[in-house]
């Protein structure tokens, strides 16, 4: 049949225990008890060693000394004991006995606050007050009739100096208040924490109230300059009875002694500080039989920077610097920054320097001064305006052109670089110079940039001017070399540029007896007048009118037919002109008729006294009908073109 086993604290075991004490604890397991399994958590079946488990132990009960178990969040710290109990033949299983306990602990418990009935900020002299924590204070957790369990024993810590009634320094107590006297000047933190009584190395954490004293400057300058000798006066509050010590820098003086000075209620002195760089600093403590207070800092702005100024700051050009340090005074100052570049005066109180960068810049100032050692880092920010070199010149090129930078006066150390963004130039002359010559690139012309990069200590900028360049020029006239009287032809200037571009300008040389019809680069030209003709073509731009160059071909104008008369037998021969490279219709019409109609008319009168029809080719025409005189004959060249040609008849 089955038992079931109990495990419960001995009747002198308390509700709760006392870490590293050993507490007896009962098993009523039955009979037939083969073998019991000792386990405990929070605590030890050995005093002096860690020992959590006990197989095959005690089958009656067993010792516990308990560990002092962290309280978390304010719950009651527990352990727990488990006995674990298997049977002999004929009991069925293992039967488990678990035991919980609860500890006395202080471990990870902070206790109520300190207060005091003197105010934290203390006057100097001698103090008495009160100290003891606002409430009471329990070990975690409640017995099981509601009652607590309070901390019955208390460890102090007072500053140096400070005394509660014999006691000083670390020591114990039962009361949760004690009384102190303080010395003259000491300031500090008293603290307390809870002992565990039974158990002197469990304790709680700390709870603390911290002290100091009235004191203060009341008078004193703002701040000293940097390189200069003045006196000003710094003043404390009076605390009757005690003695002032008062530091300052070396090389300074007290009230015309050296850089330290005592003396009894001595809250006012007069400093006169040195030109030599120090840190500044004014500070002052109390003393009073044998006991000394800590330094009292001036609140003052200590060493004050001399100012450094600048003339107007443009990216890329010259600034002059000036330290307001007497030059009597200066050693030497070394200038530098990101994006500072010193051209001269290196060392001295005012170099001439380029920025190198627009917006904050930060120039620093490494100054020693004559007769002193140690130096000094003065710094100050300057807002560089902007890049500001313009390229002056033409907006329109033709064919060369200048461009310079007169705005400004461009530093020689500064490294400048000309270039063009579209090809259509060419750099002549004056590249790393303010001024620079350009010609244009053969055949390019357009929209182009001329640029300038300034470039100095790894930083550049650049500025650009838009221009248009160069003109299109046209290379070449294509047309008919010959062409027939009253007949034209079609010629054509290359290359074809687009609309926006340019317009072709047409001449014809000699213009009379020339009809042109152009339309851009075609000109269709008709000839009334018979003879050799010069044709060209220019292209012509808004921004450079005809600036190129024209282009031309020749044109030779022939009659259709040579006429022949001997003048006496008043025959007339007329044959055909074969013209070379002829576009006139008379060649290329295929659809003409293969006679062509003639008339001849007295000149003198203007009666038409023959006609007839003969060859295209030509013919031999017989007009011996006709009287002696001048005479025209028109030849029909085609249905709206007449050649005329004279004859005369004896």
């Amino acid at each position: 049949m089955a038992q079931h086993p109990v495990l419960k604290p001995d009747k002198d075991v308390p509700e709760f225990v006392t870490p590293k004490m050993g507490y007896y604890y009962v098993l009523d397991a039955g009979s037939n008890i083969a073998r019991v399994n000792w386990t405990v958590s929070g605590g030890s079946f050995s005093l002096g060693s860690s020992q959590t488990s006990i197989p095959g132990g005690n089958f009656y009960g067993i010792t516990v000394y308990w560990d002092n178990v962290k309280s978390t969040n304010g719950s009651t710290p527990q352990g727990k004991l488990t006995a674990e109990v298997y049977y002999s033949s004929g009991v069925s299983g293992v039967q488990s006995a678990p035991c919980t306990q609860k500890i006395k602990s202080l471990n990870g418990v902070t206790p109520p606050p300190l207060v005091s009935t003197a105010f934290s900020n203390l006057d100097y002299g001698i103090q008495n007050m009160t100290v003891k924590l606002d409430r009471e204070f329990n070990y975690p957790g409640k017995n099981s009739d509601g009652k607590v369990n309070p901390v019955l024993l208390y460890e102090w810590t007072l500053p140096e100096g400070w005394k509660s009634g014999t006691q000083t320094g670390v020591f114990t107590t039962s009361s949760e208040s004690i009384n102190i006297t303080t010395n003259n000047v000491g300031t500090g933190t008293v603290k307390v924490r809870g002992v565990n009584q039974g158990a002197e190395f469990d304790k709680s954490g700390y709870s603390s109230i911290s002290f100091t004293r009235k004191f203060g400057f009341t008078a004193y300058p703002t701040s000293v300059p940097f390189g200069k000798t003045q006196t000003n006066t710094f003043t404390t509050q009076l605390v009757k009875g005690m003695t002032y010590e008062w530091s300052t820098p070396s090389g300074w003086k007290i009230n015309n002694g050296g850089n330290t000075k005592e003396g009894l209620e001595l809250n006012s002195v007069s400093i006169t500080s040195s030109v030599c760089p120090t840190d500044g600093i004014v500070k002052v403590r109390l003393k009073k039989n044998g006991e000394v207070s800590q330094w009292y800092n001036c609140p003052y702005k200590g060493i004050s920077d001399p100012a450094i100024t600048s003339t107007a700051a443009y990216q890329f050009e010259y600034s002059t610097l000036a330290l307001d340090v007497a030059s009597s005074s200066l050693s030497k100052a070394t200038w530098s920054g990101t994006g500072v570049y010193v051209a001269s005066g290196q060392g001295t109180a005012a170099p001439k320097v380029i920025f190198t960068k627009s917006g904050s810049v930060t120039v620093q100032a490494v100054v020693s001064l004559s007769g002193c050692s140690g130096v000094r880092t003065i710094s100050k920010t300057f807002t560089v305006s902007p890049f500001r070199y313009l390229i002056s010149g033409e907006s329109v090129i033709c064919y060369n052109g200048n461009y310079t930078i007169s705005n400004v006066t461009v530093p020689s150390e500064v490294q400048l670089t000309w270039s063009y963004t579209n090809g259509k130039l060419e750099i002549q002359g004056g590249q790393s110079t303010k001024t620079v010559s350009v010609g244009i690139a053969p055949g390019k012309f357009g929209d182009e940039w001329i640029r300038l990069t300034a470039s100095l200590g790894g930083q550049s900028a650049a500025v650009s001017k838009a221009i248009y360049a160069g003109y299109p020029t046209v290379t070449k006239v294509t047309g008919p070399s010959s062409v027939r009287l009253n007949q034209g032809g079609s010629f054509i200037a290359n290359p074809l540029y687009d609309n926006s571009v340019c317009e072709y300008k047409w001449t014809v040389s000699p213009s009379q007896g020339a009809s042109q019809s152009p339309s851009r680069n075609t000109n269709y030209i008709t000839f009334s007048i018979p003879g050799s003709y010069y044709i060209a073509c220019r292209a012509y731009t808004t921004q450079c009118g005809a600036a190129g160059s024209a282009a031309s071909t020749t044109v030779s104008v022939q009659s259709s037919y040579m006429v022949y008369s001997d003048g006496s037998s008043k025959i007339v021969d007329v044959i055909e002109n074969q013209l070379e490279n002829d576009e006139s219709s008379i060649l290329s019409d295929v659809v003409v008729s293969n006679q062509v109609s003639y008339q001849l008319y007295n000149q003198a009168t203007g009666l038409l006294v023959a006609e007839g029809k003969m060859e295209r080719s030509g013919g031999t025409l017989d007009f011996n009908q006709v009287n002696s005189g001048i005479y025209i004959l028109r030849i029909q060249v085609s249905d709206a073109i007449f050649e005329v040609h004279r004859v005369a008849f004896k």
